[in-house]
């Protein structure tokens, strides 16, 4: 939290909150809570989804080597660019675990906390050093959908 926060270029009062073993439904429906209370205020906000995806990437890597960690980061990366978060709901769950991902319920949380708006999508980067996945992307809200 304090690394992107310092990031910011302006203070900004700070909610953290941790990921659990609940499924990811579960997750996006937190972020759906935050964003109704944050929407609440009149403050603007920040939401920062934290985490890594495959930790299986290469043989060398923390877990080792599974087939299903390129094509699972592959997959997160183009949800990410082309803005479809709700569909980070839909990904196979036997490749999610099989890929060694940590990041995907703060991903779910993210999709909930931006539901129903209209946002910029930007995949900034990605890479896999280590045998990690790194994304990092941004979603600038635009407005409400009329749904």
């Amino acid at each position: 939290v304090l690394v992107p926060y310092s990031y910011f270029g302006r203070q900004l009062p700070i909610v953290s909150l941790s990921i659990s073993s609940l499924p990811l439904r579960a997750h996006f429906d937190l972020g759906a809570a935050v964003a109704r209370a944050a929407a609440s205020t009149e403050d603007d906000f920040i939401f920062v989804a934290s985490g890594d995806l495959s930790h299986r990437l290469t043989p060398d890597a923390p877990y080792g080597f599974s087939p299903d960690g390129a094509p699972f980061d592959r997959a997160v990366t183009e949800l990410l660019a082309a803005g479809s978060l709700d569909a980070l709901l839909d990904l196979d769950d036997e490749r999610s675990i099989s890929a060694g991902e940590c990041g995907l319920r703060s991903f779910a949380a993210l999709a909930g906390a931006l539901t129903g708006s209209a946002i910029e999508p930007r995949l900034l980067s990605y890479e896999g050093p280590f045998g990690v996945g790194y994304a990092v992307a941004s979603f600038e809200k635009r407005g409400n959908l009329n749904v």
